[in-house]
């Protein structure tokens, strides 16, 4: 089951505002709070408390709120003043906001707290971002993640803000509760040759072509207990 949300399956070009969610939401791939897909779509001023869980294969993009976000030059993907409280668990690229972000998005006063659960690129806001190279608008101002994620120790990659960023813009952004790479999640690889080992970041796991100021992580940061991280680990508050 792909697209899955607990307001609408897909949004395009379209506009959600005022919009909450409770309940179980369960899927294969893009599955959110809200919205399992998002293009070139505008979401304000809404919350949800839904549980997310997402079983497929790698990537599962699971979010809080979104599944996959993402849009064009003349329509991004924009989300703002907008919140999750819950839990979200999937493989690769689970968020507590937004599972996944591409191409041209915005996001700005977002709040999300609960725990995220994962096997790779798992951020306490958005497990994957990759803007578009030369984008001016693939940014996030204004974030704030209270949660607990989770990634495997084995080429895990997990985030307190951004699980892997790729030209992406983070600002005003800041980070509470834990991150960690658990021997509990199964082993899983990272998603891309940029990130190929296990990383683990206050803010972000591991970035490369992007822009981070202004941010605070007073995140707690666990490696795992039993076992070394697999290859060469990357711990940075």
């Amino acid at each position: 089951i792909y697209d899955v949300g607990g307001i609408a399956g897909q949004i395009q070009r379209g506009r959600l505002s005022m919009v909450q969610s409770s309940g179980m939401i369960r899927g294969t791939d893009s599955v959110g709070g809200l919205v399992g897909y998002q293009e070139g779509s505008t979401i304000e001023d809404s919350s949800s408390t839904a549980e997310v869980g997402a079983g497929g294969n790698l990537p599962s993009h699971a979010g809080g709120l979104i599944g996959r976000a993402g849009g064009g030059s003349t329509a991004p993907a924009f989300v703002a003043r907008s919140s999750y409280n819950g839990l979200v668990v999937g493989s690769s690229q689970v968020g507590g906001i937004a599972g996944s972000a591409l191409n041209y998005f915005s996001f700005s006063d977002l709040q999300a707290q609960g725990s995220v659960w994962g096997r790779s690129t798992v951020g306490g806001i958005v497990g994957w971002t990759m803007g578009y190279p030369t984008n001016a608008v693939t940014q996030r101002q204004r974030l704030s993640s209270n949660n607990a994620v989770h990634a495997n120790p084995q080429s895990g990659i997990a985030g307190g803000i951004v699980g892997q960023a790729a030209y992406t813009n983070i600002r005003h952004a800041s980070s509470l509760g834990s991150v960690a790479l658990d021997n509990g999640t199964p082993i899983a690889q990272g998603i891309n040759s940029n990130c190929p080992f296990s990383y683990l970041g206050g803010i972000v796991g591991c970035a490369s072509v992007s822009v981070i100021r202004e941010t605070r992580s007073q995140a707690y940061l666990l490696g795992p207990s039993t076992r070394p991280i697999a290859g060469r680990p990357a711990v940075g508050g």
